[in-house]
C-alpha cells in the first residue's frame, strides 16, 4: 500500500535583473582525452534592474569564465564556472558574483561564439546558471542578494563590432 504524496508548491520564478557580461573570445587552456577546459576573460558588464522590488544596478569590473567539458558524458554538455566582480551604481561598494552553469555548444550557442551567428533568442539555446553572491558589509541595498535563491537563463550575442558577450535574465524563485 502506498500512501499518496501531497508535494508543496514550490514556488514562482520572477524576473529580477538583467546581467550583461562582455567577455575577450575563449580560448583552450587543455584538451585530453578527458574533456577541455576552456577560458574567457570578463572585460565589462552591468547589471540592470527588472523589478523594483529586487533593485540591482551595478558595473561588472573584471572576472573570469571557466568552461570544463566531460567527454564521458554523452550530453556534450559543458558545465560554467564564473567569478565577477562588479561595483554598485547606487553606493559604489563591492560585489561578487559566482556563477555556475550548464551550456549546450551543440546548440545554437557555438555558432555564435564561432561568430556563424551574431545572436540567438533565449529559447534557441540552453544556458542555465545558479548564483552565490558576496557583498560589503555597507552594500546594504543590495543586501537582498543574500536571502533570495537565484537562477538565470542566457544567450550568447556579439554586438557590431563582433564583441562576445552573454546575457542572462535573473530570475528569484519566490
Amino acid at each position: 500500500m502506498s500512501a499518496e504524496l501531497d508535494y508543496p508548491k514550490y514556488g514562482n520564478l520572477t524576473p529580477a535583473f538583467l546581467l550583461h557580461v562582455d567577455c575577450n573570445e575563449p580560448y583552450s587552456v587543455l584538451n585530453n582525452n578527458a574533456g577541455s577546459v576552456v577560458l574567457a576573460k570578463i572585460v565589462g558588464g552591468y547589471t540592470k534592474t527588472i523589478n523594483p522590488n529586487t533593485p540591482f544596478d551595478a558595473e561588472v569590473i573584471d572576472g573570469w569564465d571557466k568552461l570544463t567539458s566531460n567527454t564521458a558524458e554523452p550530453s556534450q554538455l559543458s558545465h560554467q564556472n564564473c567569478v565577477l566582480f562588479l561595483k554598485s551604481k547606487k553606493n559604489g561598494k563591492g560585489i561578487v558574483i559566482n556563477y555556475t552553469g550548464v551550456i549546450d555548444p551543440t546548440s545554437n550557442h557555438g555558432k555564435v561564439i564561432s561568430g556563424e551567428l551574431r545572436s540567438v533568442k533565449p529559447d534557441e539555446t540552453y544556458l542555465t546558471s545558479t548564483l552565490n553572491y558576496e557583498l560589503d558589509s555597507d552594500a546594504t541595498d543590495e543586501a537582498w542578494l543574500s536571502t533570495k535563491l537565484t537562477v538565470g537563463k542566457g544567450r550568447p550575442l556579439r554586438d557590431e563590432n563582433g564583441v562576445l558577450a552573454f546575457e542572462y535574465v535573473i530570475y528569484t524563485l519566490d
